[in-house]
């Protein structure tokens, strides 16, 4: 992405409180937690802290109540510009995570702050940024489609990570994202398909101008950039699975970090499956997501 110096993640700030467990909880079922931890989180704010990990130049947007303030702390640490960021006196946004034994997890999110965005914010924020500032979105704000509009009427990219997949999400025209990095669900959700590289080309058949990028899990990453018509297919490398919570928004946050300092695609893919794994290693969200000098890249 030429001439672009900056990320500006317009997204979530929740409190995460993740419980380690046995085995994820089942409808009718009360089980004992292991423990408890008390973390920043929200996807925004994973992707945001990810991206300033990676070595990208980073503001971020959002709302968070009087309950949350201490993880701007965190995020200023971290050489995150928070100056954007609006104070409410309602309650944060907020996540309940369960992992288990083989750290998989399941998350009960509570929006809180995060869905009331006004557009007179969204517009008093972007009035201060232009087309050197690619917009970074996630689902978990609401005026999502707002969001879109107003960044293309300032000429900034966007990338987004639709999730968590809604109606209104759906029903959005996605023509119009430069970049879109999903998960196999929400791929299957876009695309009405189950395979990887069928959903991968059905996903660039429907948004040719984009870079769509499609990530697999343990198996990996496939993506497709505009004018192309073979996938560049990214295997990742053996790794112990701790705590996959924050991977995703590690690997987009990652992602779009390398896009905005002029890496190639295929690299920029690499590396972020790297930082992936690096964060499934060691529990909890945002304190597992790597710096880049930690990778040995």
């Amino acid at each position: 992405m030429k001439n672009i110096k900056q990320i500006l993640c317009f997204g979530s700030l929740n409190i995460d409180y993740i419980y380690k467990v046995r085995s994820i909880v089942r409808p009718g079922e009360t089980i004992r937690s292991l423990s408890i931890n008390r973390n920043a989180g929200g996807k925004g704010s994973n992707q945001s802290m990810a991206a300033v990990k990676a070595g990208a130049t980073v503001h971020h947007a959002g709302k968070i109540g009087n309950d949350g303030e201490w993880m701007l702390d965190e995020m200023m640490a971290s050489g995150i510009n928070v100056s954007n960021i609006e104070i409410s006196s309602s309650v944060s946004g907020h996540a309940v995570i369960q992992v288990d034994d083989a750290g998989e997890n399941a998350i009960c999110l509570f929006g809180g702050t995060n869905r009331s965005l006004t557009r007179e914010y969204i517009d008093s924020v972007l009035n201060s940024y232009a087309s050197d500032t690619v917009l970074m979105l996630q689902n978990e704000v609401n005026e999502i489609p707002y969001l879109i509009q107003q960044g293309l009427k300032r000429n900034m990219p966007i990338c987004l990570n639709p999730s968590p997949i809604t109606d209104e999400l759906l029903s959005l025209d996605l023509t119009l994202v430069d970049i879109i990095i999903v998960n196999e669900l929400e791929g299957c959700a876009l695309s009405g398909l189950k395979e990887p590289y069928e959903i991968i080309q059905k996903l660039h058949a429907q948004y040719p101008n984009g870079i769509v990028i499609l990530t697999l899990g343990s198996r990996g990453s496939i993506a497709i950039k505009p004018g192309d018509n073979e996938p560049i297919v990214i295997p990742s490398e053996s790794c112990d699975c701790i705590d996959s919570t924050a991977a995703g928004d590690t690997f987009a946050g990652y992602v779009l970090a390398g896009l905005t300092m002029g890496h190639d695609l295929e690299i920029v893919l690499t590396h972020a499956s790297r930082a992936a794994e690096h964060c499934v290693g060691i529990s909890g969200a945002q304190s597992s997501i790597p710096f880049r000098s930690e990778l040995n890249l």
